[in-house]
């Protein structure tokens, strides 16, 4: 597999990942209150979305093998824009105009970050 197939590929399956275990997390506590909080953390949602974040974490230290911090921190930023875009999805969270403003300005701040060091 060349070199950038193995890249995009380990940095999807990171954002994957994370993002799932936000929105899982988020399942899993709809609605719990504190004397619950034990309860919602070992149902499915709550169970499935830590493991999720090992993996992520796992994912993590194998980019960071091949990255420098400052590149992949920067990229790994596109994590908010992208649990966002879920929470819209997947819960139907509301997405306004500030949160949309600072979506693109993560993005742009990726692109400058990332792409300006090639």
């Amino acid at each position: 597999m060349p070199n950038l197939d193995r890249t995009l590929l380990v940095w999807t399956l990171f954002f994957i990942t994370t993002v799932y275990g936000h929105i899982g997390l988020k399942i899993a506590m709809h609605g719990a209150h504190p004397e619950n909080y034990s309860a919602q953390l070992v149902s499915f949602w709550g169970i499935s979305s830590f493991l999720s974040w090992v993996i992520s974490g796992l994912i993590w230290a194998a980019i960071l093998s091949d990255q420098s911090l400052t590149h992949a921190n920067a990229i790994s930023a596109l994590r908010y824009v992208l649990i966002a875009l879920a929470a819209y999805l997947f819960l139907s969270e509301k997405v306004d105009i500030f949160t949309l403003i600072g979506s693109g300005l993560i993005v742009s701040g990726i692109y400058l970050i990332a792409y300006a060091q090639t």
